[in-house]
């Protein structure tokens, strides 16, 4: 760029770019800092010259429970798949003092959906069994058929087991660690007991793969912000590394070659209405491409295979032909630098006029 006379990157280890920045060690940096660096990149800010930004990452939560309906032990998977469980669990945490004691009051509260930017957003999206109610818990966890506790005050599963739930995490993020934290105290309140186990990503995501993993910790939605243009594939079962149905997921990824049917009715529902509106968007989607057939010379790049476009070919054909390897310069007064010939800048004028072109020799 005419205002960088030099740009230098340095690779390190992402263990030690937080400490390498909190230095002043670098410029610019975005990737590998997280929020549990926030408090030491604030107090090394005076000293070396430099501001720490926040922003969202556009995820539909900073840190979400996954329950496992795939999970491969039978008792557990009917309680997973129990949404009065899953609910209970929901309303046991306290999200209000995760944000203060974790996030110093700088997060908001909600439940894994999108958010307020996207014009898909409510309310009650949000609020969803986020808000913390003990009392409701307590209350579906007994219709649930988990009424019974021992002396410890742990519940007892319908097989006379003790109600303990290990959460599994990648091990990435002490920020996940310090939640769970919070939250095996929030659940121990309604009688249910917390462990934690962090392994590397790929065993991770192999043990959730393959039914071992009970709950999963991990990022929330990719895409927050959506809007009614955009896929919905994530609120339904079609992709293995879909921690909360991974099995569903592998059966629509392989066409049915691995993995799992569906043999939830919710979640069938859930498909049917991700293939309905997959269908819409592919016909809109279609529709939109054969509209614009006719308007190939409108601004942008256009790939040189020009036996795509036969009309395309009519307008421009000596201009691609004379080429022969030398740039070409397309567009008024010249602004499109150094454009290779191996596409073709086209601007319509009227239906079938190029707009000054230029030729420069090698």
């Amino acid at each position: 760029m005419p205002y960088i006379n030099e740009l230098v990157m340095d690779i390190v280890s992402d263990e030690v770019i937080a400490a390498k920045t909190g230095g002043g060690e670098s410029d610019l940096q975005a990737r590998y800092i997280r929020f549990d660096n926030f408090t030491f990149l604030k107090e090394a800010e005076e000293k070396h010259g430099f501001h720490t930004y926040l922003w969202s990452t556009g995820k539909g939560s900073q840190v979400a429970l996954f329950p496992n309906l795939n999970a491969q032990d039978t008792v557990w998977r009917g309680l997973m798949r129990d949404v009065r469980f899953r609910r209970a669990l929901s309303l046991a945490i306290d999200r209000d003092e995760i944000n203060e004691v974790i996030y110093f009051g700088l997060a908001t509260p909600s439940a894994n959906t999108v958010m307020p930017e996207s014009p898909l957003f409510k309310e009650e999206y949000r609020d969803a069994w986020a808000i913390r109610d003990i009392d409701k818990a307590n209350e579906l966890l007994d219709e649930a058929r988990l009424g019974a506790r021992d002396k410890d005050g742990v519940r007892l599963l319908p097989n006379g087991q003790r109600a303990e739930i290990t959460v599994e995490s990648a091990g990435e993020s002490t920020e996940e660690t310090d939640v769970l934290e919070l939250i095996a105290d929030h659940w121990s309140q309604v009688g249910i007991k917390m462990f934690v186990r962090a392994s590397q990503r790929d065993i991770f995501r192999r043990r959730a793969y393959n039914g071992e993993t009970l709950i999963s910790v991990f990022s929330g939605m990719d895409n927050a912000i959506a809007n009614s243009e955009m896929s919905p594939q994530e609120m339904a079962p079609t992709s293995q590394p879909q921690l909360q149905w991974p099995k569903w997921g592998e059966y629509h990824d392989s066409k049915g070659k691995s993995g799992e049917p569906v043999d939830m009715p919710e979640a069938q529902a859930q498909l049917d209405r991700y293939n309905a509106a997959l269908g819409w968007h592919q016909g809109r989607k279609a529709r939109h491409l054969a509209g614009n057939v006719a308007h190939l010379y409108r601004p942008g790049l256009h790939h040189r295979n020009r036996q795509q476009f036969p009309s395309a070919r009519r307008c421009f054909g000596q201009v691609a032909q004379r080429s022969r390897g030398s740039d070409l310069h397309l567009g008024a007064n010249g602004v499109f630098r150094g454009l290779s010939t191996r596409y073709i800048l086209v601007r319509e004028i009227g239906r079938r006029a190029v707009e000054t072109v230029r030729m420069i020799r090698g």
